[in-house]
């Protein structure tokens, strides 16, 4: 063993608790950031494994309107020559109502024509699928076997879908034996049927969802010129590539929180080498005069921070496979709720984000203990000894720290001015936490020396020795107190970004549920109904106006646009206010209008053109004006009904939005609906509406919470380290003041009052940047990831909780180290020199 390695084992053996609060602290930051890339990932992969056992083995497909593609296009196809090469598809979302209730996707294929897209359909195949039966029998299925057994159903069980007015019966006749976990994932909530019960069982006869194909690339061109203009061909990729576009903005806030914690864990790692340091310079004085040069010392002070590092990585990875588990089911509800159904398991962890973030451990802590290692280099022998020479420097420093600060702050300010990408703006807005960060020493001078005459009139001259011992060991102090700072900073943003979201939420919906009563298919069925249900609500006699709400999903080559169809005369939309009244006059004249994140993903406003596929080909219309909408992320097209119904042969409704007359008893009319629509559409008043959307809002957030209590718990390690380094730095001090007189109880009382003063002065720096940050997040990264705009909500209780956090974090973590010092006996302090 070399002497170097002896020399760190024997400082890490002499204050294994420092060492062990350093550890715990990389593994925390490792752990979240590395949960939360396992949970993104996870999930992510489960719906690309859905959309492929969907889409098959397709290199584009032919897309239509609404009402799909005729069935003779498929003949056509293979007329032409794309025998074997093309598949026709039958897709839609259904409700089954027993006994596998819930949502499901309901796949009709040709299976004839599957070999090539899906082989678990393929003739021969090991699945126990009889294909003469699924293309002879009518109201026949397959399913995997997983869910199958899941749901107690097996060969021969019937399954009742939902239709309108009808209940379907569909026979289970074969059970598909997934070969890999990455089918089995794929199959989880798929029906397969033949592609004439699907249209049967849909109400689609003679219609096509899509037709999948094998092209070459020089194929693409000739057949896309041959096509109706009605027709789109469109790469298969748009489809995979949806949910990771999506989703995106959501992942990378996630992954944005995660970081946050392994930046406080940087700050705690900064502590400890910088004590480390410190303890050993008495040590490091004495090797430099041995002969051990500037290098050697960088490596020893670096190899203790590596296997800081390596032991922190490996205990982080570890608990970021406990804690994932948590998060991925936290995740995958808010996907759920907001995006897309998907069923990931801990089966579908890849090594990449495992390794990602152990090389981002080591780096960081690497990087964390870089300004130490190079101030143990500096250490002239003679001066080994002078602990006021470290004050004195550091407070030298703090020049080069403000300008440092400043020049942080220009380049955050100039990344978040930067338009469009969102990676820019978190850039921007992790550079001004640094600036922060930067600026909290000299901040803290300020705050004690104002603080110091209030003090000392308080608590006379223990209170004036607690805010002198604060200001005397701020090369100590600062660090906690900017881990803190930050931690408690992003506690306030958030939770005001939160509030900011809420209020606008619920202002939102105040305008939007005009109608008392909304009924709905159950789940998210994409079947829809007919529009004669809007004359049987319309009959009961406590019903003033019953109003049809149609949704559709229009294809495009980059994925798809979302269709919001309105009758005239609705209004239940408030314009941004850069836009005129006029623009509701221009959407019944046949303009449309688009929700704000369309508006700000797409770039485009009133006056430009956007493009739909209708069933009368693509057909361009001109945007009158921007709506605040918070129904979706990726953005909504509006148009008047009688325009839609020019342009498409869809008559469905996926909604009734239903007035009641004045006066009217509103329970008795929701018993009316519930029984006149039993097992068809589900009833909910506008009350019970606005309340389940908060709910959901509130699931949404809760994993933010969750990252931030990480985060925290990731900050109070650190003013714990700072404060038992202290301890053990200042036993020489200690000892002298308990043998000038100063009794146990007087030393507890010091020690606690510098830690309620730490805590106090990052509770109050905190605030202001708190305020910072909620703003950066509400109009620069919620803007941009989302295209929400909020209105923000600054709430009294939110900066009065985070001011006793940062309160009651020191405290709590001051009792430990303040017990130790009054408990220590003179004597062993003083033999300490």
């Amino acid at each position: 063993m070399s002497w170097s390695t002896r020399v760190a084992l024997r400082g890490v053996r002499r204050h294994p608790v420092l060492a062990a609060l350093a550890v715990v602290g990389v593994a925390l930051g490792v752990a979240v950031t590395v949960a939360i890339d396992l949970a993104n990932d996870t999930a992510l992969r489960a719906f690309e494994r859905a959309t492929d056992a969907v889409m098959g083995r397709a290199t584009h497909r032919i897309v239509g309107g609404p009402s799909g593609l005729p069935d003779a296009l498929f003949t056509e196809l293979i007329a032409a020559g794309y025998g074997g090469r093309a598949a026709p598809i039958v897709e839609a979302t259904v409700e089954l109502a027993s006994p596998a209730r819930g949502t499901w996707r309901l796949l009709g294929v040709d299976a004839f024509s599957e070999g090539p897209f899906r082989p678990y359909l393929a003739v021969g195949g090991s699945s126990r699928v009889d294909l003469a039966a699924l293309l002879g029998r009518p109201a026949t299925a397959v399913m995997a076997q997983g869910p199958a057994a899941n749901h107690g159903l097996e060969i021969g069980s019937r399954l009742s879908l939902q239709r309108g007015d009808d209940q379907i019966e569909i026979e289970i006749i074969g059970l598909i034996e997934p070969r890999d976990e990455v089918q089995k994932q794929g199959l989880a909530d798929l029906l397969l049927a033949d592609i004439a019960t699907a249209q049967e069982v849909l109400g689609r006869q003679g219609r096509l969802s899509r037709i999948d194909l094998n092209l070459e690339e020089a194929e693409v061109e000739a057949l896309r010129s041959s096509l109706d203009p009605a027709y789109q061909l469109v790469s298969a990729s748009a489809g995979r590539n949806s949910a990771r576009a999506m989703t995106r903005g959501f992942r990378i806030n996630l992954r944005a929180l995660s970081l946050l914690a392994l930046l406080c864990g940087i700050f705690l790692i900064y502590s400890t080498i910088s004590f480390s340091v410190v303890r050993r310079r008495p040590q490091i004085g004495t090797l430099r005069a041995l002969g051990v040069d500037r290098r050697q010392v960088l490596g020893l002070v670096l190899g203790e921070a590596l296997v800081i590092a390596l032991l922190g990585t490996v205990l982080g990875l570890c608990l970021a496979l406990l804690l994932s588990n948590g998060l991925l089911a936290l995740i995958t509800r808010t996907l759920n709720d907001l995006y897309l159904r998907v069923t990931p398991t801990v089966d579908d962890w890849r090594a990449w984000p495992l390794a990602r973030g152990a090389l981002l451990g080591i780096v960081a802590t690497l990087v964390a203990a870089g300004a130490p290692a190079l101030e143990a280099t500096r250490v002239p022998p003679r001066a080994a000894r002078q602990r006021s020479l470290i004050e004195s420097r550091y407070r030298e420093a703090s020049g080069r720290r403000i300008l440092a600060a400043l020049a942080a702050a220009a380049l955050g300010a100039w990344l978040l001015g930067r338009s469009g990408d969102l990676e820019w703006a978190f850039a921007g807005f992790f550079a001004v936490v640094v600036a922060a960060a930067l600026l909290t020493p000299s901040a803290t001078l300020l705050l004690m020396a104002s603080l110091r005459p209030l003090v000392g009139r308080a608590f006379g001259g223990l209170g004036r020795m607690a805010v002198g011992g604060v200001v005397n060991s701020l090369s100590r102090t600062a660090v906690a107190i900017a881990a803190l700072v930050i931690a408690v900073a992003m506690t306030v943003g958030v939770a005001t970004m939160i509030n900011s979201f809420r209020t606008t939420l619920i202002d939102w919906l105040n305008v939007t549920l005009q109608s008392d009563f909304y009924l709905a298919p159950p789940g998210r069925s994409s079947v829809g109904f007919d529009a004669s249900w809007i004359d049987e609500a319309a009959a009961l006699p406590e019903v003033a106006d019953v109003a049809g709400i149609r949704q559709v999903e229009l294809p495009r080559a980059e994925g798809v646009d979302r269709l919001l169809v309105t009758d005239p005369g609705e209004r239940g939309f408030e314009l941004l206010p850069e836009f005129p009244d006029t623009a509701w006059d221009e959407l019944a004249a046949g303009s449309v209008l688009v929700t704000e994140p369309f508006y700000r993903h797409r770039r485009i406003g009133r006056g430009a053109t956007v493009t739909l596929a209708t069933d009368r080909g693509p057909e361009a219309f001109t945007i009158a004006g921007v709506v605040y909408s918070y129904a979706s992320d990726q953005g909504e097209v509006i148009m008047a009904r009688p325009i839609f119904e020019r342009f498409f042969d869809d008559r469905r409704r996926n909604g009734l939005a239903v007035r009641a007359r004045r006066g009217a008893d509103l329970a008795a009319l929701e018993e009316r609906l519930t029984t006149a629509f039993a097992d068809r559409l589900d009833v909910q008043s506008q009350h019970s509406l606005r309340s389940a959307s908060l709910v959901i809002f509130d699931r949404t957030f809760r994993i933010t919470g969750v990252l931030r209590w990480l985060t925290g718990i990731v900050a109070f390690l650190g003013v714990l380290s700072a404060l038992m380094a202290l301890q053990l730095e200042r036993q020489r001090e200690i000892a002298i003041l308990r043998a000038t007189g100063l009794t146990p109880g007087q030393v507890w009382r010091l020690i606690a009052g510098e830690t309620a003063l730490t805590g106090f002065a990052a509770g109050l720096l905190s605030l202001p940047l708190g305020a910072l940050l909620a703003t950066l997040m509400v109009s620069v990264i919620n803007l941009r990831s989302f295209g929400w705009s909020l209105r923000l909500d600054f709430s009294p209780q939110v900066f009065a909780e985070g001011l006793l956090l940062a309160l009651v974090a020191a405290v709590l973590a001051g009792i430990y180290p303040a017990l130790r010092m009054s408990r220590t006996p003179p004597v062993v302090g003083l033999r300490e020199e």
